[in-house]
């Protein structure tokens, strides 16, 4: 049973909707070590609102931005990479994850 606290189950659905479609999950050894990296969350997103709203939703990550660059827009990231809160935050959105 998940246990959300004081997060609203639409507030994680949605959050599992962006993650969907903008996130991403990498899991990387450091020149061929046997040591696995802990799992590291992303979204990257040009609607800086909507990825603060994740951050705040979620209570884990931290929030980048960079700037526009010539013919690129400005960019918010938020990544996460704490072994603990990345474990917490995939449970909390695992079951409403389409992909």
């Amino acid at each position: 049973m998940i246990t959300l606290g004081a997060m609203k189950l639409a507030d994680v659905a949605w959050c599992a909707g962006l993650f969907d479609g903008e996130g991403s999950i990498s899991v990387w050894r450091d020149n061929g070590r046997r040591e696995l990296h802990p799992p590291m969350l992303r979204m990257v997103m040009t609607n800086r609102a909507a990825v603060e709203r994740v951050q705040l939703i979620l209570r884990a990550g931290t929030l980048t931005h960079r700037p526009a660059r010539g013919h690129r827009l400005g960019a918010s990231v938020w990544q996460l990479s704490a072994r603990a809160e990345t474990s917490r935050v995939l449970r909390e959105l695992r079951p409403f994850l389409i992909v």
